[in-house]
């Protein structure tokens, strides 16, 4: 969130003189500071009637493409811009403050997070202190991320877009620069279009790559930008027409706070919405509606807005990792309470000190100690993961349910997801007894991976050996696809690997069939409905997932006559991130909730039930039903005898689950 203005107006609540060369004070722009950052806490908070509160970021966006723009444009009109300068204003404005939130959040995390999420929040710290965190949690919405409400950086992904602008536009103006205004207008108009044009092209079948990265942002700042080198006309827009104006822009953004949410494709051409607004208000900047954001309630909000926005999402993260998703009213209030605390205290003794050049803490030393800091995390980063592989933070028996997040099939980056290459040169992974020669395949998505530990115990009490060949996120269908492009392909080459080893005669099949079969209106669950295609789908419905799937499976025994085919099924699904919510209520206190009934389960298990039935009919196919191994009569337990969790997060066995279910894989592994 920029702070960019004039330096001395920065910490007042008057309208001193601009420094030379620099912006006067506007105090309404700070208000529209508090009008961005306020929708996006609430937002965050989960408030009603803010689910369009997301937008504070992109109001954001365009107040800094307008101050750091004007502010460049004038030095550089005026012979005295320094590039040096500006980036040691960066660092003044954005780094003190930054370094402060992280050092704490590292502590918190340190004493509060279950293995495998200190390790994800270790990556994030190391990506943000770069200011590439928006790449990395790009990157992370793939498979086996955790869920945004767990990631206490996730904020950052908002300033490291910014840092990443602040990198190329002042190149970018410096050469524009060369020529007259116009042409440096056009210039940034047709960048502007570009980026706008991405975005609404994208939007909807690139969501994550549109939200994160730059390209597809750049028009906001761009939109600000162009309003600082070419202002709306004031002296045509004072009066009443210019209070319309303003007036608008804050309607504008207040519909779209209240009426955008989270599923509609965005950013997009919906952004154009509170970018606009946050242009007009810029752009008329009088009358009543300047008045209002800048009185004193609202000028003191956005003048903490960058440490508000700092704090308030780490808070809120970490009460939900302890306490659960739900925040109560009480909750809310003391957790927007302590941001905006924090954030005066961040503002007055952490960003004020800092923003002023002079003192001991020259250019040289101020560059030298940031990037010494940066060191600092990432060897944090680094040492994080690995220390806590040989500290226990926990008492021992939170710490026994904390591991479990982390008790997954130790293969898994070697084995899983082989490239076709790799699967042609019969470069496969192998399980159960050295030396053996193989006789069975293990094949699947990440529930397959999940159980892979229990097929390689089995086997080694068979003494038998076999091969396990997994694909995160690709349920194995033969000629079929879903939302991964390389599902298909990977499947085909995993086939033609069986054709060639004939003395493979069981081949197990795994997936989360749930999701193809089940109806998410009636299941309630948000990834069910998973459409599949294959070359004979004409529209996709739940209807033709099923058929599909018997396709596939006629297809797969056509081309492995005489194969027995074994689909594993009714794998206990919990509604809870077990090893997480087991161990924060341990530290609490509190008593550990039950696993899922053992009624519910067989109610979830119904779900593509007489599909599967159907097929498992068929002479050569056969069903392995997990619901009496992994469940008792009344319920399937989240953790064994000994207190380890049975699952690693909501619906993946653990390894010790894996390896305690193994009587179920007996016979396929023979």
């Amino acid at each position: 969130m920029d702070r960019s203005g004039s330096d001395a107006a920065a910490g007042s609540t008057g309208a001193p003189p601009a420094a030379p060369g620099h912006l006067g004070y506007r105090a309404d722009i700070d208000g529209l500071r508090a009008l961005a950052v306020l929708p996006i806490v609430l937002f965050h908070a989960g408030v009603p009637g803010f689910g369009g509160g997301f937008v504070g970021v992109d109001v954001f966006f365009v107040i800094s493409g307008y101050l750091i723009a004007a502010n460049i444009w004038r030095d550089l009109r005026g012979g005295r811009f320094s590039l040096l300068s500006f980036y040691e204003r960066r660092i003044r404005r954005i780094v003190p403050a930054l370094v402060v939130m992280l050092a704490a959040t590292t502590m918190v995390a340190w004493v509060l997070l279950v293995p495998f999420d200190l390790a994800k929040y270790a990556r994030s710290l190391g990506a943000t202190v770069v200011f590439a965190s928006n790449i990395y949690f790009y990157g992370s919405t793939l498979y086996f991320d955790i869920a945004a409400d767990q990631k206490p950086l996730l904020h950052t992904w908002s300033l490291a877009v910014e840092e990443q602008f602040y990198i190329v536009f002042p190149l970018l103006l410096m050469l524009l620069a060369r020529w007259q205004r116009p042409v440096v207008l056009a210039g940034l108009m047709v960048l502007a279009l570009a980026s706008l044009a991405l975005s609404i092209a994208l939007t909807a079948s690139q969501p994550a790559a549109l939200f994160y990265l730059p390209f597809g942002r750049a028009w906001e700042f761009l939109v600000g930008a162009l309003l600082a080198i070419a202002p709306l006309p004031r002296a045509r827009l004072g009066g009443v027409l210019g209070d319309a104006l303003g007036w608008l822009g804050i309607m504008m953004i207040a519909f779209a706070v209240a009426t955008f949410d989270s599923a509609m494709h965005f950013p997009g051409a919906a952004a154009l919405v509170p970018c606009i607004g946050a242009a007009l208000v810029i752009g008329t900047g009088s009358g009543l509606s300047a008045r209002l954001l800048g009185a004193l309630p609202l000028r003191s909000i956005g003048l903490v807005s960058y440490s508000l926005y700092l704090w308030h999402w780490p808070l809120l993260v970490f009460y939900r990792y302890l306490h659960g998703p739900e925040i109560g009213g009480a909750a809310v209030a003391a957790i927007l309470a302590a941001s905006l605390v924090l954030a005066a205290l961040s503002w007055r003794f952490v960003e004020q000190p800092w923003r002023r050049p002079g003192g001991v803490w020259t250019r040289p030393r101020l560059v030298g100690a940031a990037l010494a800091t940066a060191l600092v995390f990432i060897a944090a980063s680094w040492a994080l993961p690995r220390l806590d592989r040989h500290v226990a933070r926990f008492p021992p028996a939170v710490d026994r349910l904390a591991r479990g997040s982390v008790d997954r099939n130790p293969r898994l980056v070697a084995c899983n997801r082989p490239s076709i290459a790799r699967i042609d040169a019969d470069d496969l992974c192998r399980i159960g007894t050295p030396g053996a020669p193989p006789r069975f395949a293990v094949i699947g998505d990440s529930i397959a991976d999940a159980l892979v530990p229990g097929f390689d115990a089995a086997a080694l009490a068979n003494g038998t050996a076999g091969y396990a060949v997994t694909f995160t996120g690709c349920r194995p269908l033969l000629g079929a696809s879903a939302v991964d492009p390389t599902c298909p392909s990977s499947y085909d080459a995993t086939t033609r690997f069986l054709e060639r080893h004939p003395e493979i005669r069981t081949v197990v099949l795994i997936g989360r069939w749930t999701t193809i079969f089940g109806d998410p209106r009636k299941t309630g669950e948000l990834a069910d409905g998973m459409p599949m295609f294959d070359s004979e789908t004409v529209a996709p419905s739940p209807a033709e997932n099923a058929r599909v799937f018997a396709r596939s499976m006629a297809r797969l025994a056509g081309r492995l006559p005489g194969r027995r085919i074994l689909i594993v099924a009714s794998v206990p699904e919990q509604r809870i991130d077990v090893p997480r919510v087991l161990a924060m209520d341990a530290l609490r206190g509190a008593p550990l909730p039950p696993g899922i009934a053992r009624a519910d389960h067989d109610a979830r298990s119904d779900v593509g039930r007489a599909e599967i039935e159907a097929v498992t009919a068929r002479p050569g196919f056969g069903l392995i039903d997990m619901s009496d191994t992994a469940c008792t009569e009344t319920e399937c337990p989240l953790i064994d005898a000994a207190g380890h969790p049975l699952y690693y997060d909501h619906d993946h066995p653990s390894r010790t689950a894996a390896i305690l279910w193994r009587a179920a894989f007996m016979d396929a592994t023979r």
